[in-house]
């Protein structure tokens, strides 16, 4: 299957391959294999890691709320230390609906959610 859904914290995030987004660069012949991991490190922040994937997340409980993206960085880890990079805003977040790992290189990025009515 192209999409997993997982569950954590009170967050369910749904990674599909990059393909089943219209705006992904492609190439010929079969889809690439693409992956990911998600890393929980506080209640509403995450690393995730990879390359070929679109990831959305949406809030566990079943009472309307919504899960927002209080902040995406892109960085790096050196020497076991998170650096920020560059700040993942509208453009590169698809105004607050996804994250895109592209499937040309491998990234990660440190996202901090948050949940509102």
């Amino acid at each position: 299957s192209q999409t997993a859904q997982i569950k954590l914290s009170e967050y369910v995030f749904t990674v599909k391959h990059e393909y089943t987004w219209p705006y992904a660069a492609r190439s010929e012949g079969d889809p690439p294999r693409v992956g990911g991991m998600i890393i929980m490190i506080a209640e509403d922040e995450f690393y995730l890691a990879g390359s070929g994937v679109v990831i959305t997340f949406q809030s566990a409980a079943d009472d309307g709320t919504i899960a927002g993206i209080a902040s995406m960085d892109e960085g790096a880890f050196v020497n076991g230390k998170w650096l920020p990079g560059r700040r993942m805003n509208g453009d590169q977040n698809h105004q607050g609906r996804q994250m895109h790992l592209s499937g040309r290189e491998y990234s990660i990025q440190k996202l901090k959610l948050y949940k509102y009515k």
